[in-house]
């Protein structure tokens, strides 16, 4: 080819594959995105962590502890605050049920039903002595007519529409049950509501809610060792008010919890027959 043939020939050549040089990956968005996320979450662990109760934060790492149990197991956190008694033990009621063997620390199990036998005045001044450190104001405590009554704020066990207390408020319904395991009188566990609608899906009533918050309260005094022939639970909704529930105040004195211990001598057979039928 001579020079001029080599000034008029023009070669072009064309390509079918995309010019990948203006073209850059985009993982490094998603990367991007997938740190930015896990930072938020530690940030926003550390400040629930540093604005929580203790209480709070010894449940939260309790999760991380020990992730296979369940929040709703009683007892499961580990705060050092929590006085254990004789019989009694953060981790008593295991998540299936049951008094958690292994903690169980009653010297008296295997009392005949004579040895166990307490005066109602020695019952009193022990549960004085014990729910007046625990509750304070929260708890009053009566004695007449050979009757102790334990009356418990529900404020101070339950968030609204709730049946279960708290962990650390289950464990005062345990130390209760310590003081009655080495005894043979009749326990009656009363369940008083406000007259406000439940705040829970699954409970449709106030009938409801105070029966199941005495239930409650019955199984854990049977799973502590209470000789479950001689509990009585009882829900009574809005039914008995002793404040005005046309008040704040008012419905607040009507969430509450009765547990009244009697003598023998309170109950004639008829009475008995009413509360446990025919023998």
């Amino acid at each position: 080819m001579d020079e001029d043939e080599k000034k008029l020939g023009t070669v072009v050549l064309l390509s079918n594959k995309p010019d990948e040089g203006g073209h850059h990956s985009s993982g490094w968005k998603v990367a991007l995105a997938d740190l930015m996320t896990s930072l938020f979450a530690s940030f926003l662990v550390l400040w629930l962590m540093a604005s929580t109760t203790p209480e709070g934060r010894a449940e939260i790492a309790s999760v991380f502890k020990y992730p296979s149990i369940t929040p709703k197991e009683l007892g499961r956190t580990e705060n050092k605050d929590t006085e254990e008694t004789t019989g009694t033990s953060s981790s008593l009621i295991k998540k299936s049920g049951g008094r958690n063997s292994s903690k169980m620390k009653n010297p008296h199990k295997d009392r005949s039903k004579d040895e166990k036998r307490r005066t109602i005045e020695e019952i009193h001044a022990d549960l004085e002595a014990k729910l007046q450190k625990k509750l304070g104001d929260s708890v009053t405590i009566t004695f007449k007519d050979n009757e102790v009554i334990i009356t418990i704020k529900g404020d101070t066990l339950y968030e609204p529409g709730s049946f279960q207390a708290q962990p650390k408020d289950e464990e005062v319904i345990m130390n209760i049950a310590d003081v009655l395991v080495d005894t043979d009188q009749i326990i009656r566990i009363e369940g008083h509501t406000d007259n406000l609608p439940t705040y829970n899906d699954l409970i449709e009533s106030n009938y409801e809610l105070s029966s199941l918050r005495a239930a409650r309260i019955a199984w854990i005094f049977n799973i502590v060792g209470v000789d479950g022939d001689r509990i009585v639970p009882k829900g009574l909704g809005q039914n008995f008010p002793v404040g005005d529930n046309s008040t704040p105040e008012g419905r607040a004195k009507n969430r509450r919890v009765v547990i009244t211990i009697s003598d023998d001598s309170v109950f004639d057979h008829v009475n008995k027959e009413a509360f446990f039928g025919k023998d």
